[in-house]
């Protein structure tokens, strides 16, 4: 069997502990005079001779315009945490981590990866992770250059059984047309609107600065239809908001949004409350605070039984 390691507010982590009956054991992280942190686990015991998931949601949310913890610092705990966790005597790692932080760093020239997220892959073979469990990829060509098993959980049958039963009523009509924000987008986008057969288009967007994009054209019909774009990350919102702009200046009549990883920093929660957009779908990859969750416009959509799958799938594999 496996035994579960994760931070108490990890919402998919007690959803899979409830489903096999068993207890999550959590680490004990301080902080020493110095700021530099300290990893205990009480149960040091039941980890030896055990495969071990661990389980990681960040969060991105400030309090009081203080940020909660750094996503450096975050992940700079979890690597103290895996390699404890392997010096207590554990077989394996599993490592869940829905949001990879510097998925977005992945910079190729000449054919290689110089981005900084392959550096992030060394840290984890260092913090001797076995395996690397995440989902919806901002760039899945990574796969093929990092150091270690890394398995994507692609969004592709989540949205696509997600909006079949939303839109069950129209979806034999013509009014709706699925959108990419941006190219990198097309093929995941396009799938889902193979599979359910629906329109398609997409923006170009040009990027003038750090977490600053701006839609510049859009290719494909939104005329007189119901928009929804499908994404995986909403940060700072102004993509988001960005092409919903253009959209409408294309005579679109409604505009919807489908996105993964819920980051949701500064103040794009308010971008979305003012914007375009009827109402967006986010999931719980990452740690979602109140205002989040009591937004007008935002709902929130659980990937519980998508990793629930994945657990299984490992779990067959161990026996």
């Amino acid at each position: 069997m496996f035994e579960i390691v994760a931070d108490e507010k990890s919402i998919l982590a007690n959803f899979i502990s409830s489903k096999y009956n068993k207890k999550i054991i959590k680490p004990r992280i301080k902080s020493f005079a110095d700021s530099e942190s300290f990893i205990y686990i009480k149960e040091f015991g039941e980890l030896s001779k055990k495969n071990v998931l661990v389980f990681q949601q960040f969060n991105f949310q400030r309090q009081d315009n203080f940020e909660v913890d750094l996503i450096n610092n975050q992940l700079f705990k979890f690597f103290l945490l895996c390699d404890f966790i392997k010096k207590l005597g554990a077989l394996k790692i599993f490592a869940f981590l829905p949001y990879l932080p510097y998925s977005r760093q992945d910079k190729v020239f000449n054919g290689k990866m110089e981005g900084a997220v392959t550096l992030i892959g060394n840290f984890f073979k260092v913090a001797q992770v076995d395996k690397l469990i995440v989902v919806d990829l901002h760039e899945p060509e990574i796969k093929k250059d990092f150091v270690i098993d890394l398995e994507e959980i692609t969004m592709i049958n989540f949205w696509s059984n997600f909006l079949q039963k939303m839109l069950s009523d129209c979806l034999q009509h013509d009014d709706i047309c699925l959108v990419a924000p941006d190219e990198g987008r097309c093929q995941l986008v396009m799938r889902i609107a193979e599979i359910l057969g629906l329109g398609f288009a997409y923006v170009e967007k040009r990027r003038v600065g750090v977490d600053q994009a701006v839609a510049i054209d859009l290719i494909g019909d939104v005329k007189d239809k119901i928009s929804i774009i499908i994404d995986d990350i909403i940060d700072t919102g102004k993509t988001a908001v960005s092409a919903s702009q253009l959209l409408k200046k294309n005579g679109t009549k409604a505009i919807l949004g489908c996105f993964t990883h819920c980051v949701m920093t500064q103040d794009s929660i308010e971008k979305i409350e003012k914007s375009n957009y009827t109402e967006i779908f986010v999931t719980d990859s990452v740690i979602l605070n109140d205002r989040i969750k009591n937004s007008n416009k935002i709902n929130i959509v659980s990937i519980n039984n998508l990793l629930y799958e994945h657990v299984e799938k490992i779990w067959k594999n161990l026996k």
